[in-house]
């Protein structure tokens, strides 16, 4: 199984925080192109190796086992509005 996409990124780190863009396109998603303005449910996460494998979740709804996905409540993701 493999996954090859034309998506970039960005990220920025700041004396108290952090950020990260992506744009992916609608395309290898399997998705029609959304308009500016449309809510779309989704979570975020990342996988510190530095701090032993710590994982975060922006809405924290997932449970892992060691590396295997336990439980998914997606009706709990976070919210956000594309521009």
């Amino acid at each position: 199984m493999s996954y090859d996409t034309d998506w970039r990124g960005a990220a920025q780190i700041n004396t108290q925080s952090w950020t990260a863009e992506a744009m992916i396109p609608w395309d290898d998603l399997g998705m029609e192109a959304l308009e500016a303005g449309t809510e779309v449910s989704m979570n975020l996460g990342r996988y510190r190796t530095q701090s032993k494998g710590k994982r975060t979740y922006w809405a924290p709804v997932l449970e892992m086992q060691g590396d295997i996905l336990e439980q998914m409540e997606p009706a709990l993701f976070g919210t956000v509005v594309l521009q």
